[in-house]
């Protein structure tokens, strides 16, 4: 009993230095399972990407997996780790977003007014550090979804935690410095924002897995010769 006890301790403790580490920011690249899809299109051992809506001719993805760490817990750090690798070949200061906030909208004068980017802000959250903030409503059913486009320094992901925890459907995306953007007012769905960074040689990151999942893996998607320092 007293040897089972011990075990379960050194399980513990093991878990909880490895919360710290990546609190820390700091990953080591034997904590990580990494995997990879030659081409998205075709059965891998990432995910059904067809099933999670993304879709693109001749990409690739590399995804990285912690093991016992949160979704909310690692997510972030994974994404800055990976950009961190891909910032050899290319200059990268800016990371792009995409969100869609969860669950359909009521349709209301007052949804309309505020929009994506002016609602989260009524619910605490402080995206003064955001640039290029743009607002999309389409119409679903008897409600709305909401989506919503911005850019910021790299440096500043880490203020993203606490909406990383509230919300899924969060994309991110980085591009070679100075390749533009297509312009925003024709993105109709994220897909269409996704390969939009393709088509410019970049890479958009994806986390897998429910809001309260044990285990995180982050997914980096992009033509196989700009990802493939991910492997």
């Amino acid at each position: 009993m007293m040897l089972k006890a011990i075990s379960l301790a050194r399980k513990i403790s093991k878990i909880e230095a490895l919360i710290l580490t990546i609190r820390k920011g700091i990953i080591m690249i034997t904590d990580i399972t990494i995997r990879y899809a030659s081409n998205i299109s075709f059965k891998n051992e990432i995910a059904n990407f067809d099933s999670l809506g993304v879709a693109g001719e001749n990409i690739s993805a590399v995804s990285w997996e912690i093991k016992n760490m949160k979704r909310s817990d690692g997510t972030l750090t994974i994404i800055k780790e990976m950009v961190k690798k891909l910032s050899t070949s290319a200059d990268i200061e800016t990371i792009y977003i995409y969100i869609q906030l969860s669950g359909k909208q009521p349709d209301t004068r007052l949804i309309r007014y505020k929009k994506t980017w002016g609602l989260l802000k009524s619910r605490g959250y402080n995206f003064d550090f955001m640039s290029n903030k743009n607002d999309f409503i389409f119409n679903y059913g008897d409600g709305l979804a909401l989506s919503g486009t911005a850019s910021f320094d790299v440096s500043l992901l880490d203020n993203l935690s606490k909406l990383i925890k509230d919300e899924k459907k969060i994309f991110f995306a980085i591009a070679p410095s100075g390749k533009k953007e297509l312009e925003v007012a024709n993105i109709k769905s994220e897909l269409e924002w996704m390969n939009n960074f393709w088509s410019l040689n970049g890479v958009v990151f994806l986390t897998l897995g429910l809001l309260d999942e044990m285990d995180c893996e982050v997914v980096a998607l992009g033509k196989k010769t700009v990802i493939q320092g991910l492997k």
